[in-house]
C-alpha cells in the first residue's frame, strides 16, 4: 500500500514541477502535444494536396519533357 502512495505522491510532484524531473516531464509532454496538434495535420494535408495534384505535376513534367524532346529533334 506504501508503495501506491509513494507514487501517486511522486506523480502529484512531477505534475506540479516542483521537481527538475517534473519541468521536464511536463516538457516532453507539451513538445508531444504541440507535434500532435500541428505537425501532423499538417503533413496530413500536405499529403492529401500531393495525392490530389501530384497528377498534374507529372503530367507537367511530361510535357516538359516532351517539348525538350522536340527541340532536340528539330535542332538536328
Amino acid at each position: 500500500m506504501s508503495d501506491s502512495l509513494d507514487a501517486k505522491q511522486a506523480l502529484h510532484t512531477a505534475l506540479l514541477a516542483k521537481t527538475r524531473a517534473g519541468r521536464v516531464f511536463k516538457l516532453i509532454v507539451f513538445w508531444i502535444a504541440v507535434i500532435g496538434m500541428f505537425v501532423i495535420p499538417l503533413g496530413v494535408l500536405a499529403l492529401y494536396f500531393l495525392w490530389k495534384h501530384g497528377n498534374a505535376v507529372a503530367v507537367a513534367q511530361s510535357h516538359a519533357q516532351r517539348s525538350s524532346d522536340l527541340r532536340t529533334i528539330k535542332s538536328t
